[in-house]
């Protein structure tokens, strides 16, 4: 115990100074609570941040660009199918089928134009795209309107089509010639749906003219075949009226001329008349062989001169224009058998 207190100072000193260095590395800072350790969290959260946001930034480039890509390639390729059937238009039918491709094609745009709206970090390709929509949807749209009633569609619209057609195809130029991704060209006839409809306008308007053209002259021959049937039958109740009567001179107004020559008036004399005679008729049938020839059946009574007995017999006349005079007349008799 002696031999401990007689240590000297200077060792006794060393301990206390090593046990107080060994204290305070015992207190030292954990190493969340250095301002260092923050500053690299904070600069390792903005740098992944960084890498995310360019990482999403690129992807969406790409869905862009495809996205516009794509819009392109479709509408030019409708644009194909659609000039396809405007080359097919002939009639009302047809345009009927080349309008509701055009509807389609509307529609499409439309769809397109939505899509676009949709897009993230939307560049100038983008606003470029979309300027194009916004034209080129401006002139389908107006060229569907147009031809839904088609029947009216004049060159005053036709001329403002072109006004809109000369937008669309400047901002298709700017897309075209600004986004080198875009390989594909926009077919010309995209851009010449007022040329269709034009075509489609005078078509339809030359066959409505023609139908017309066409009814009017079924219904001029309907009604001339009409006046023509009762012009024959008249005639033949003439002829048979002048017949009965035994009248020569009348008769006569209802013959051809060769029909005069040949016909055996002394039928119509009372001497021959003195037993029998024609006492009444009954026309059965009027019917047209061509534009000017008509046949006209008949069966005539005759009945003896005391009533004891009465028989029939068939008369056909056959009527022809007599271009002349201008009137339906008999050209020749035959008769035989009651029909």
């Amino acid at each position: 115990m002696a031999l401990e207190n007689n240590k000297p100072k200077s060792l006794n000193k060393i301990s206390t100074d090593s046990n107080k260095t060994g204290e305070k590395k015992q207190k030292k800072s954990p190493i969340h609570k250095k301002p260092i350790f923050w500053i690299v969290i904070v600069l390792s959260a903005l740098l992944l941040g960084l890498l995310v946001f360019i990482s999403v930034y690129f992807i969406n480039q790409t869905k862009n660009q495809k996205t516009v890509t794509s819009g392109w390639s479709d509408i030019a390729k409708e644009s194909n199918v659609l000039n396809d059937l405007a080359s097919k238009i002939q009639d009302q039918a047809s345009f009927d089928i080349y309008n509701t491709e055009l509807k389609k094609y509307s529609s499409l745009v439309a769809d397109k134009k939505a899509l676009s709206e949709k897009l993230k970090f939307a560049g100038n390709d983008v606003k470029r795209y979309q300027n194009f929509l916004n034209d080129y949807g401006s002139y389908v749209d107006f060229s569907k309107e147009q031809a839904s009633n088609i029947n009216d569609f004049s060159q005053e619209a036709s001329d403002k089509l072109k006004d809109k057609v000369l937008s669309a195809r400047t901002s298709a130029d700017e897309l075209k010639n600004n986004e080198k991704y875009i390989k594909q060209e926009m077919p010309a006839a995209a851009f010449q749906i007022q040329d269709a409809l034009l075509q489609a306008n005078k078509v339809i308007l030359e066959n409505e003219l023609t139908s017309k053209t066409k009814q009017l002259a079924q219904a001029a021959a309907t009604a001339k075949d009409a006046s023509d049937k009762q012009k024959n039958e008249t005639l033949a109740n003439n002829f048979l009226n002048a017949y009965l009567a035994g009248n020569a001179p009348l008769i006569r107004q209802y013959m051809t001329d060769g029909f005069q020559k040949e016909y055996d008036y002394n039928q119509l004399a009372p001497s021959a008349r003195t037993y029998v005679y024609p006492a009444s008729f009954r026309i059965l049938s009027t019917l047209k062989i061509d534009d000017t020839h008509y046949k006209v059946q008949a069966n005539v009574l005759f009945r003896a001169q005391d009533g004891t007995s009465q028989y029939t017999l068939g008369q056909e006349l056959n009527n022809i224009f007599d271009t002349t005079t201008s009137r339906w007349l008999v050209n020749n008799l035959r008769e035989g058998n009651s029909f």
